[in-house]
This record gives C-alpha cells, sequence and structure tokens, in this order.
C-alpha cells in the first residue's frame, strides 16, 4: 500500500531553512542533501509503520513516528511524522544536532494528524 503525503508548513520551512545554510557550504551538497530526504519520503510512503515512535516520550504518547536519513558526511537527520488512517503527515525534519523535539513546536493543527 502507498499512503497520500503531506508535507506541513513547519516542515516545508525546515527543509528550505536546511538547504539554504548547506547551500552556502556547497550548492552540491545541498541537492545530494534534498536528494536524499527525497529518497527517505518516498520510502516512507510505502512502508510508515517500519519506522518507531519518536523517542521523546510526549511526542510518541500522541503517535509521533521518526524516520532517520543520513548524508554521506555521517549526518543524521530525522523526518517527524504521524499517521492518519491512509495519510502521512510530515510534522518537522529535525537536524542532526536538534535537542529532543518539545510538544509545543507543533501547532495545534499539526498535532498527530490532525
Amino acid at each position: 500500500m502507498t499512503y497520500a503525503l503531506k508535507v506541513l508548513a513547519a516542515a516545508d520551512s525546515d527543509i528550505d531553512k536546511m538547504y539554504a545554510w548547506l547551500a552556502k557550504q556547497s550548492l552540491q551538497g545541498a541537492e545530494r542533501w534534498l536528494r536524499t530526504y527525497l529518497n527517505a519520503l518516498h520510502e516512507l510512503r510505502t512502508d510508515p509503520l517500519r519506522h518507531a515512535l519518536a523517542s521523546e516520550r510526549a511526542l510518541a504518547r500522541i503517535g509521533i513516528r521518526e524516520c532517520f536519513f543520513g548524508t554521506a558526511h555521517g549526518n543524521t537527520y530525522r523526518i517527524l511524522f504521524s499517521l492518519k488512517s491512509s495519510d502521512i503527515h510530515v510534522l518537522r525534519i529535525a537536524v542532526p544536532v536538534s535537542r529532543p523535539c518539545a510538544i509545543g513546536i507543533f501547532r495545534p493543527t499539526e498535532r498527530a494528524g490532525a
């Protein structure tokens, strides 16, 4: 089964910021990062349940899951998402050194597939 995918505004903003920062360092590196992210989304659409609940207890309680993807330089990023029937809602993209995500980073309409 392939799930429908919706990338919410906060995740779009995360992607834009990360891409812009990476592009300042290396445009080619930013392009590779974006391809890796898009490949992770494609994989996520086919089997989202294989990804664990988020490591933060408060996020896991409301059903938020995490999908990890990495770069050639060994940096690991997280896609935080929720499932609602056959829809995947991408909530945020977390940078490699980010602190655990607080539930407050989600607007009420973005919580757990709302």
